[in-house]
């Protein structure tokens, strides 16, 4: 039973008020065939909105089966409606992607039918060869009697119909209005018609809406022996019968999607991959060459200028007492005399071609057995190496204070040497002597113009002891090696002297300045990144949002039509959910599965100019931690851009058609 008490709609419209309908007063009872008729635009399908809870928007009460449907809120509103109502349109607004079958199994679906009843109602409409023929190639007429099915599957005890016939030829027509007919004898059908042929064929009340009143043009019966709606079972999501034909319509979008997502979620675990393995990793750059655990230690003597701040500052070699005291707290530390005097003036041929592109140096590791190192960093085919050194200088021998000339020199060719691998950054092809057989060298040869003026047998190693300690050849500093574990102390102690005023002793390492200067380059660059990523991320955000926005826009009419029949907004929302969480795990798999082969690859090229293994890493624990993060910000996002659908006028959306 329908009751209207007082009820009054009206339209603001430039600051108008344009009144439709006026205190209706009216009662529908249970069964029988209602016409509602009246011109255009006086109010037929505004009073069909409201009886259908569409249009909330009037003054008065309208009782259906004594409940007023505008008190009615969320959930009680959507179920009373969706067992109470069925509704036919003037355009089926059926969904023209789906078959008919699933077109009716969705309806099951919202209304918590069991889906067997599908082929009965197929059968008695003789539509049961149609059941697997998408809707898009039906006719009008069968688009209708599918839209009916649609409309009493759950056998409601009422059924409204806009213009149901509109579209339809003569024959669909009244195929359509047997139907209804034999249908108004178990329940109450509501039609609103311009065709007054159909009144006349198919008798039944008549409603009359004129001059903004309604006038019951013949008496409307009683009969309570309505079938009531067929006992309902738990509701299910339908959402996954959209799946193809949304990738079908929406596959423009759905590429654009995936290659956005595929690159930054690329790049997201590409950058995270060489944060975690570069901290990871840091300390063990410093152990990555030969010379990694020595270092230079020279002493400051500080002369003050006078009326002035400034100091003139004289470099000095320490004592091994000096050193010694200083280094303390160190254990296992090895102290070295400087020879890198006599490796100044050098000649160096590769493969007897002279060559200037190679460094030389010393080495304090005595596992290689005194022969010579070189780095891979040019890399080249070597098959020998000759050194020369000759080296041309004035001695001066304090005590007697004479002065003299001397000569140092020193050639070899080797044929047999060992490659190393050496951290590449800023670094140089070099040649490494062995310090001890070196060291054995200049114990064994004499310097002769200086033996002849002192009248003793003088080595070029005793010269190195016997010279001052701020000379050329005592090159004004001592090597310290120390162990490996102490490294990270080490390097400490030098940034804290370094920052610290006129200090006494100075530590240096060639080799710490190029990995300090890395690792500040690297530290920026991965700060870079993080802002790169941030601003992929925001775009990515960006476009998944004006995507979604777009495709519930296109998709607008859709969102109408589930909410008539009274689903629930959550199996709406997973519509575009699904498709959306489908292309995020088909880029999370892709991008996933190029990340960890580019990462084999990658390290591969880093580890040939780093030699660290693994520069690019990712735990497992970090890695489930992203990608849950990414799939519960997409999910938030979604769902947050699909609660704008819920500002969807239902009213006009079905109005447009």
């Amino acid at each position: 039973m329908i009751q209207v008490k007082h009820l009054s709609k009206s339209y603001k419209r430039k600051n108008k008020t344009n009144v439709i309908l006026k205190n209706v007063n009216i009662t529908l009872f249970d069964v029988g065939l209602v016409y509602i008729i009246g011109p255009s635009g006086c109010g037929k399908s505004t009073l069909l909105n409201i009886f259908e809870g569409i249009d909330n928007d009037y003054e008065g009460d309208v009782f259906i089966n004594d409940t007023n449907i505008r008190k009615l809120k969320g959930k009680a509103k959507r179920m009373f409606f969706k067992n109470n109502i069925g509704i036919v349109t003037q355009a089926s607004n059926l969904f023209e992607s789906l078959t008919v079958y699933q077109n009716l199994l969705l309806t099951c679906y919202i209304k918590g039918i069991n889906k067997s009843i599908i082929d009965e109602y197929l059968k008695k409409y003789k539509l049961e060869k149609l059941k697997n023929h998408k809707v898009s190639t039906l006719s009008g007429g069968e688009k209708q009697r599918i839209s009916l099915i649609r409309a009493i599957i759950n056998k409601p005890k009422i059924i409204f119909a806009d213009e149901p016939t509109g579209a339809l030829d003569k024959d669909n027509a009244q195929i359509l209005m047997d139907e209804l007919y034999e249908l108004s004898k178990t329940t109450l059908a509501i039609v609103v018609t311009h065709n007054l042929n159909l009144i006349n064929e198919y008798k039944g009340s008549i409603i009359e809406i004129k001059d903004k009143e309604v006038e019951i043009k013949e008496n409307l019966t009683i009969n309570t022996n309505y079938v009531r709606y067929s006992k309902l079972v738990k509701e299910k999501d339908y959402s996954n019968l959209f799946i193809d034909s949304s990738f079908k319509s929406n596959k423009a979008k759905n590429i654009i999607s995936f290659i956005s997502l595929f690159v930054g979620l690329f790049l997201i675990f590409g950058s995270f991959s060489l944060n975690e393995g570069f901290n990871l990793n840091k300390d063990n750059i410093y152990e990555k060459n030969i010379n990694s655990n020595v270092v230079k230690i020279y002493k400051n003597d500080y002369e003050d200028i006078s009326k002035s701040k400034l100091s003139l500052v004289k470099k000095k070699r320490p004592s091994i007492e000096n050193i010694q005291t200083f280094l303390c707290s160190f254990e296992n530390i090895n102290i070295y005399y400087n020879f890198d005097f006599y490796i100044t003036n050098k000649f160096i041929k590769i493969n007897n071609i002279e060559s200037k592109e190679y460094n030389l140096k010393f080495y304090f590791n005595s596992s290689y057995e005194n022969k010579i190192l070189v780095n891979d960093i040019k890399k080249e085919n070597i098959d020998s190496i000759s050194i020369t050194l000759d080296k041309s200088f004035q001695f001066f021998e304090p005590t007697s204070k004479y002065k003299t000339n001397e000569r140092f020199y020193f050639e070899n060719t080797y044929n047999s040497f060992n490659i190393i691998k050496e951290f590449k950054y800023l670094n140089e092809p070099t040649i490494y002597l062995p310090y001890f057989y070196f060291l054995d060298y200049l114990r064994n040869n004499i310097a002769t113009q200086i033996s002849r003026m002192t009248s003793k047998k003088i080595s070029f190693l005793d010269l190195v002891y016997l010279c001052l300690d701020d000379s050329n050849i005592s090159s004004y500093s001592m090597y310290v090696a120390i162990s490996n574990n102490d490294i990270k102390r080490i390097r400490n102690l030098m940034t804290n002297i370094s920052n610290s005023n006129k200090p006494i002793y100075k530590l240096e390492s060639e080799y710490f300045f190029i990995i300090d200067s890395f690792v500040s380059l690297i530290q920026a660059l991965l700060l870079g990144i993080k802002m790169f990523i941030i601003v992929i991320c925001l775009c990515n955000i960006f476009l998944i949002g004006f995507l979604t926005y777009s495709t519930v826009k296109k998709e607008k009419r859709i969102i109408a039509i589930l909410r008539v029949l009274g689903s629930k907004e959550e199996y709406i929302n997973n519509i575009f959910l699904n498709e959306g969480l489908i292309i995020l795990f088909i880029s999370l798999a892709s991008s996933l599965l190029i990340f960890y082969i580019s990462k084999t690859l990658i390290n591969k090229k880093l580890y040939d100019f780093f030699v660290v293994s693994n520069l690019m890493q990712i735990s497992l624990s970090n890695l489930v931690l992203i990608v849950l993060s990414i799939i519960v910000i997409f999910i938030s996002l979604y769902l947050f851009l699909l609660g704008f659908s819920k500002r969807l006028s239902v009213k006009e959306e079905l109005k447009e058609e």
